[in-house]
């Protein structure tokens, strides 16, 4: 029934949403202090790269770079971790599985092009 599958949608969805939430908060714990703190100040209050530098005592580009690579940090973690639990497959394999998929799209695009022709 229509009420049933959109009770089970609604489960599905909220256990991917835990998922996820599992994902990032094991993401986040995984940094080193200073690092979620940069992250927390940045994002979450709006805290300028030049303020968070001050107030570190280091250069603004020293923030800018600490922020991206904790954020890339947390992006391949959350990544790799629902990789994993959503596929079965490690990171390495979604990203092979991705550029073939992408290699063959491209294939299909150029016959497609050359049959236009």
């Amino acid at each position: 029934s229509q009420t049933m599958d959109a009770l089970d949608d609604g489960v599905f969805q909220r256990e991917r949403l835990q998922r996820c939430q599992q994902a990032w908060n094991a993401a986040i714990r995984a940094l080193d202090a200073q690092e979620r703190q940069m992250l927390y100040h940045h994002f979450v209050h709006g805290v300028s790269i030049d303020v968070l530098g001050a107030l570190y005592g280091v250069h603004r580009a020293t923030v800018a770079r600490r922020i991206r690579r904790a954020t890339a940090q947390v992006r391949r973690h959350v990544r790799s971790a629902l990789a994993l639990q959503y596929l079965g497959m490690s990171s390495q394999d979604l990203d092979g599985l991705a550029k073939r998929t992408c290699c063959e799209v491209d294939v299909m695009r150029s016959l497609e092009a050359l049959s236009a022709a």
